[in-house]
Formats: structure tokens, C-alpha cells, sequence
């Protein structure tokens, strides 16, 4: 495990096509449009006020995936989703997802599912539909409308990412409609059920342990006297806050599925195996975070470990929920801005209780790339008063 980096570093990576993203997902660009992601917080925050007045449990699993779809499609597209406005606050949507989610991994071995269901006709597909279904058909039919409408106009901007695909120096096979609907696809689908799912598992853990929760209460409360709960520059200053999340990223593996990496060119040398050049290589994230060896107790959540000095530099070096080396997760300081901005407000302004949920309606039961819980359990849910 040691030699970890080494296998993320040998890839064969496209360097323009990362050029372009990142300048949309760097720090400095993420915080330019800080404003979007903490119009959506709010929006949330008023929903699950609405939620509080009726007492009614809410299903903050789904929500939070809610939140993370919209963030992602409202910063990355030109015209976004906006699901915390559903009435179900996209519950159907994530439904259908998780389904769709069951079908890909069939994919990898049945290859003609997906590219079958991809040609029927929409009309066909929407008599049977749910609405989140619905939902979701339309959304891809609107996305498509909108890429087309990115290259029929020529418009040289960075409006949008999808515009900054336009207006780069990619080759003109990358700038097709064709293609940069796919990115919109891509980008709406990796930074959705990922961010989604850690917030699940940041929430249950913290309203699961008591001392954790009022900690963490503490520190937000002296932080809102000083500053903006929904400023980068208040929350990054608050460790434990840090700690909660990267213990939450760490003990949930958001990206449960194997990486696979390959040089097309070059041997790659592993502790004294040599593997001719094209041979795919895999690792799993889960496995690492969840090793005794680098994370004592792996299975007890202990924000401790990334304060504590005599750990913390062991537990740095054996992270890697975004992936590590030249491929990296573009979209990790959105993930970290909404998941902090989300973790502090939420904590701070509402009391949440456990509502009818262990950690075996959290933890994950199915590895459709991204991890899943249990089939008929609700995930997370939550009292809120």
C-alpha cells in the first residue's frame, strides 16, 4: 500500500481536457460563484423548515442528493435542476436513479442494456413511467436541447462549463453536441450521488453519537459569532467541522467501485511485479479506508484521528476519497465548499433526532459504483424540531 501513488500516477491522462475543467472547478472559480451553492443551502434550509412546522420525519438522504443535483446542474449547465422544489423534494428522482444505478452494473457484462433502453422512444418509455422518471427524461431531452443550441450559436464564453468546452482548445471532435451533452451527463451523474450520499453518512454518524454532536455544535456556534456560516472563509476555519467530513468521506467510501488505470506505453513496476504496458490495474478505495492497518478501528467514527498529530499524518496518506495523482476528482472543492456550507448550517439552526434509522439503512449493501444501501430501507430520516 505504500507504493499506492505509483499507480495513479502512471496514466494516460488528457491534459487539455482537464485544463479545461479545472479552470470551472478550482478553488478560485469555485469561490467566485460561492453565492450559487449558498442559494441552494438556503433553499433547503426553508424547505426543511416547512418540514419542522408539520413535524413530519423527513427522508434527509434523498434531500441531500437533491441538494447535490441541483448544485452540480445549476453551477455546470446553463439552466439546471432545481429538485428541493419538488414536492417530494425529488424523492422519485433518486428512486429511478438508484434503479438505473442496479442496470449499469448489469451493463459491464451485458453491454447492449443500456445502449438498448438509450434508442427506445421517449413517448414508449413515459407510459410507464413514475414521475421522477419523468423527471428524469426530461431533464436529458433539455440538456440535449441545450448543447445543441451551445454549438449551433458558436458563442465563445464561460458561461457555463459547457460552454468553456466551446470556447477551448480541445479538438473540434470534443465540441460536438453529441459530446458535450455526455459531459453534462457525466458531471450531473459524478458530483450528485457522490456529494449526496456523504452528507448521509456525515449526518447519521454525528446524530448518532451524542458527544460528537454537541462538539461539533460548540465549535459552529463560537464560529456564527465570529462570522458566516455560509462564508468559505468562516468555515474553513473550523477543524473539527473538517474532521466530521473527512471522517464522513473516509467511513463512506462515496466511490465504492474500482478505478481502473492503464500506460498504453510504459511498464508499470509494483513491489517487484512488472506489468507490460497496457495492462489494466485496479484499487479499491474502500479497502484502504477501511484497513486496520492505516485507520485503527476502521469501522468506529472518530474525527479524532484527523487532529490527533500521531495520527493524522498516517490517515492523510491512506485518504483518497477524490482519488489521488493526475486523475484525480475535478469537482472536489465544490464537493468540500457544499458538504462544509451544508454541515454547519443544518447543525447549527435545526435540532435533528434519528428517525427509525441504524447504521444498516446507511451503510452500504450493493456496489453500483457508487455505494447503496439496503433495498427497502429509506436510508437516513430525521426528525427535525
Amino acid at each position: 500500500m505504500s507504493h499506492t501513488s505509483d499507480i495513479y500516477r502512471y496514466t494516460n491522462f488528457d491534459s487539455e481536457r482537464y485544463a479545461t475543467f479545472n479552470r470551472f472547478f478550482s478553488l478560485s472559480a469555485i469561490l467566485d460563484h460561492e453565492k450559487q451553492v449558498r442559494k441552494c443551502v438556503l433553499q433547503l434550509c426553508a424547505r426543511l423548515e416547512e418540514h419542522r412546522q408539520t413535524n413530519r420525519p423527513v427522508v434527509l438522504g434523498s434531500v441531500f442528493r437533491s441538494l447535490a443535483t441541483d448544485v452540480i446542474s445549476q453551477y455546470a449547465l446553463p439552466e439546471g435542476f432545481n429538485l428541493l422544489s419538488e414536492r417530494d423534494l425529488g424523492k422519485d428522482y433518486h428512486n429511478v436513479n438508484r434503479k438505473l444505478s442496479g442496470v449499469a452494473a448489469y451493463n459491464r457484462h451485458l453491454p447492449f442494456i443500456i445502449p438498448t433502453l438509450m434508442v427506445l422512444p421517449t413517448w414508449l418509455v413515459k407510459l410507464a413511467a413514475t414521475p421522477g422518471m419523468v423527471q428524469m427524461l426530461n431533464f436529458q431531452s433539455h440538456n440535449r436541447n441545450q448543447a445543441r443550441q451551445i454549438v449551433a450559436t458558436g458563442k465563445r464564453s464561460d458561461d457555463s462549463v459547457l460552454h468553456g468546452m466551446l470556447n477551448s482548445d480541445l479538438p473540434d471532435s470534443d465540441k460536438t453536441a453529441e459530446r458535450i451533452f455526455q459531459e453534462a451527463l457525466t458531471l450531473v451523474g459524478a458530483g450528485s450521488e457522490t456529494t449526496g450520499s456523504a452528507l448521509e453518512h456525515v449526518f447519521y454518524h454525528v446524530l448518532a453519537n451524542p458527544a460528537i454532536k454537541a462538539r461539533l455544535f460548540a465549535d459552529l456556534s463560537e464560529a456564527a459569532q465570529q462570522g458566516d456560516l455560509t462564508s468559505h472563509e468562516t468555515l474553513k476555519q473550523i477543524p473539527y467541522l473538517d474532521a466530521v467530513i473527512k471522517e464522513g468521506l473516509r467511513i463512506g467510501n462515496e466511490v465504492s467501485g474500482r478505478l481502473p488505470r492503464y500506460d498504453p506505453h510504459n511498464p508499470i513496476t509494483y513491489k517487484g511485479y512488472v506489468f507490460p504496458p497496457g495492462t489494466v490495474i485496479s484499487m479499491s478505495i474502500r479497502d484502504m479506508h477501511l484497513d486496520p492497518d492505516y485507520h485503527p478501528e476502521p469501522l468506529t467514527f472518530d474525527p479524532e484521528r484527523w487532529l490527533d498529530p500521531s495520527m493524522q499524518k498516517r490517515s492523510e496518506q491512506f485518504f483518497a476519497p477524490f482519488g489521488k495523482g493526475t486523475r484525480s476528482c475535478v469537482g472536489r472543492e465544490l464537493a468540500m465548499l457544499e458538504m462544509r456550507m451544508v454541515t454547519a448550517i443544518l447543525l447549527h439552526h435545526f435540532k435533528m433526532d434519528l428517525f427509525r434509522t441504524t447504521y444498516d439503512d446507511v451503510r452500504m449493501q450493493h456496489d453500483f459504483f457508487s455505494p447503496f444501501h439496503a433495498d427497502g430501507s429509506k436510508g437516513l430520516q430525521v426528525t427535525i424540531t
